[in-house]
């Protein structure tokens, strides 16, 4: 894995039936879901030993994402209806509160913003 990667899971996360190595829950710096109470709930283990934060309180600065561009960030989804959506909400509420160098773009790039999440540009 890339420093600085970012993977999103969307499938199964229990122990015996997950979409990523073995050992990324661990070399990742963060490991968060939208409920890890949920991820604590399933009938079986979840893929990892390791308790997720939950995303809301990164998103709400609450508690520590990502702290350097190299750190591999790890998001196990449990699939909560409209998580996406507040998520990406929250993003674009970010995004456009950041100086934009009168571009419209974060990155100073006109052809989208969407690059320029997650950047410090």
């Amino acid at each position: 894995m890339r420093a600085g990667a970012h993977i999103t899971t969307v499938g199964p996360k229990t122990a015996a039936a997950h979409e990523t190595p073995d050992d990324l829950a661990t070399r990742a710096a963060v490991l968060a879901s939208d409920s890890p109470a949920q991820a604590a709930a399933y009938e079986e283990p979840f893929f990892t030993d390791r308790e997720p934060t939950h995303l809301g309180g990164i998103l709400c600065g609450e508690l520590e994402g990502r702290t350097g561009d190299s750190d591999i960030t790890l998001y196990a989804s449990t699939g909560l209806a409209g998580s996406e959506i507040v998520t990406a909400s929250a993003l674009l509420d970010r995004l456009s509160s950041r100086p934009t160098g009168g571009s419209g773009s974060p990155s100073g790039d006109t052809t989208s913003g969407w690059e320029a999440v997650g950047s410090d540009t």
